[in-house]
């Protein structure tokens, strides 16, 4: 359980910073687009340890 609390954290922390540079390369106009590729990159963090750790346990 800890180490999933510890990939959820580490997965808002890619998220942000996906967030906030593609907040400064675009602008205020595309917040939006910011914030979903900032969701992408946490959902594709989490799914990717998700994915990691199902493949690990069939071994």
């Amino acid at each position: 359980m800890l180490l999933h609390l510890k990939n959820i954290i580490k997965g808002l922390g890619i998220g942000c910073l996906i967030f906030l540079i593609t907040f400064v390369a675009v602008g205020r106009d595309m917040i939006l687009g910011a914030l979903v590729m900032g969701v992408a990159g946490f959902l594709g963090h989490y799914s990717s340890f998700l994915y990691e750790s199902r493949v690990d346990g069939q071994r």
